[in-house]
């Protein structure tokens, strides 16, 4: 279901850039009483994701589904969906315009934080079955590419490290960073 107009969206809320943070406004309700008491606290309704990561929801007057604050955000300021929304520093309830960018989802896939699975300590980085070799891979859109296995872990750290510079990987891609 796609948000209600950019025009709208300004209408019923409040987007502080400083902070991130979006507030209702004051409105009429139903019953024609002016409501003020949600304009006062910024909207911080948590929703976790099945990966444990955190963002923060809100209902839009009118609609019956909860809506994601950042894709808000989004379309109040530049007033088009895109089909992804990322969190350049991965926090999910950091909603400030420097922090969320537009992303398809290669661009999305090349800016995760690290799994808690990880073993080497490298993403892409894994021990070959035999234990005798380390094993460098990169996946770019929906292919995986080998990079090749080095009797070295540091030698298969760079040969990654290169190949997501090369391929356009964000700097943030793979740090450790909370959900």
């Amino acid at each position: 279901m796609s948000l209600p107009t950019a025009a709208e969206l300004n209408a019923m809320f409040h987007y502080d850039s400083e902070t991130g943070d979006l507030y209702k406004r004051p409105f009429t309700d139903a019953m024609g009483r002016f409501q003020t008491r949600y304009s006062k606290d910024p909207i911080r309704n948590p929703l976790r994701n099945l990966g444990g990561k955190m963002y923060y929801r809100t209902k839009v007057t009118g609609v019956r589904n909860d809506f994601l604050v950042h894709r808000i955000i989004f379309k109040m300021v530049y007033g088009w969906e895109p089909e992804n929304i990322d969190h350049i520093d991965g926090n999910g309830c950091n909603n400030r315009l420097e922090n969320i960018r537009a992303s398809n989802p290669v661009e999305n896939h090349q800016n995760v934080r690290k799994s808690t699975r990880n073993t080497s300590g490298v993403v892409g980085v894994s021990l070959t079955r035999d234990k005798r070799r380390w094993r460098a891979r990169i996946r770019v859109g929906k292919t995986d590419i080998l990079l090749g296995e080095f009797r070295n872990f540091d030698d298969s750290v760079k040969v990654r490290r290169d190949a997501e510079v090369e391929y356009g990987y964000h700097p943030n891609h793979c740090s450790d960073r909370p959900l």
